[in-house]
């Protein structure tokens, strides 16, 4: 991580396509005086999740696409790291 950010918003994703994109604009409406970052990552998702991160281009957000299926608790994890 950044050290100018001061908070990351960790989005930990699995065929979210229907709302990870209300998830990613609820975070880019905050109104913060520091800078701050969206770590969404997706966990092998089969619909379109992934384009629909992909529509955004802002560059607080950071997107990381697992390698293969991972449990809840292995996804959050990927999210810490």
């Amino acid at each position: 991580m950044n050290e100018n950010i001061f908070i990351s918003i960790l989005i930990p994703s699995n065929n979210n396509e229907k709302i990870i994109g209300k998830a990613i604009e609820s975070c880019l409406k905050q109104k913060t005086n520091y800078k701050y970052e969206i770590v969404i990552v997706n966990n092998s998702s089969t619909d379109n999740t992934d384009q629909v991160i992909k529509s955004y281009s802002d560059s607080k957000i950071k997107s990381i696409a697992t390698d293969k299926k991972v449990t809840l608790y292995e996804n959050h994890n990927e999210c810490l790291k």
